[in-house]
């Protein structure tokens, strides 16, 4: 069984997954000074490209884990950056503290554009399970729908010149319909509306090896539940769906 004081920790460490969309916005303070440090985060795309192995197609195991050790590193960055803010802003030297912030911002942003790359990446495999990596590299051939689905979880994907000189040609070949997708694409939410859970996922994927593969699925739902992980009137079935599209099945032994 898997230790109650463990998820307890868990729970509360990927608690930003319960509004995942938020977690994907850098602080007002980051968009300040983001001329001088703030890249698209379509740059770090590639550091999620897997090696000479790819991962098993289909199961998104490999990217979960790595957002959530990624996010674990920069935590700490966050928590110590707010905390300095806070120091600064009580010194009242407003010189002061915009060089100290900027200082600040400079030396964490790497880490933290990293992350806001991995939660989109999550968002593209909750929504059509492939990895961002790959709609990127699609829409960059020409692809047309990838470029709907990577707009719809990266408006600023836009901004680059590969994608700007797509838009002059659509445009001069009178291709509206091309833009009247595009603009759903861009105001549409990140994640798609009928997906939820991915806090429960990501818990469950975490601890996959260590504790969830061998436990019967009714016992997995029923400790979610406890820790209010998964609400009660959550559907069996439409859970068993969202683990199985993540390469997480139980075994035959252990499917009840």
């Amino acid at each position: 069984m898997i230790d109650q004081d463990l998820l307890k920790e868990a729970n509360t460490r990927f608690s930003y997954l319960d509004d995942i969309e938020s977690a994907m916005i850098f602080p007002p303070e980051f968009v300040q000074v983001r001329h001088t440090h703030i890249k698209p985060l379509a740059l770090y795309y590639l550091d999620l490209r897997p090696g000479v192995t790819e991962p098993e197609e289909g199961t998104g195991i490999l990217s979960i884990i790595q957002l959530l050790w990624r996010y674990f590193e920069v935590n700490d960055l966050l928590t110590d950056h707010l905390n300095l803010q806070q120091e600064t802003l009580a010194k009242g030297d407003s010189d002061f503290h915009r060089s100290v912030l900027e200082a600040r911002i400079a030396a964490i942003i790497k880490p933290c554009s990293k992350i806001k790359s991995l939660l989109v990446n999550y968002v593209s495999l909750l929504n059509w399970d492939t990895p961002i990596y790959r709609i990127f590299d699609e829409a960059q051939a020409g692809d047309d729908e990838a470029l709907f689905k990577l707009v719809q979880v990266d408006k600023s994907v836009l901004a680059l010149p590969r994608f700007q000189t797509m838009l002059v040609d659509k445009q001069l070949c009178g291709d509206w319909e091309f833009f009247q997708v595009l603009g759903k694409a861009v105001s549409a939410r990140p994640l798609n509306a009928r997906v939820h859970l991915p806090k429960a996922v990501a818990i469950v994927a975490y601890f996959w090896e260590s504790h969830f593969k061998e436990m019967k699925f009714t016992e997995t739902v029923d400790v979610l539940r406890e820790h209010k992980i998964l609400p009660n009137a959550n559907d069996y079935n439409y859970f068993r769906k969202q683990l199985h599209r993540f390469g997480l099945k139980k075994s035959r032994y252990n499917k009840k």
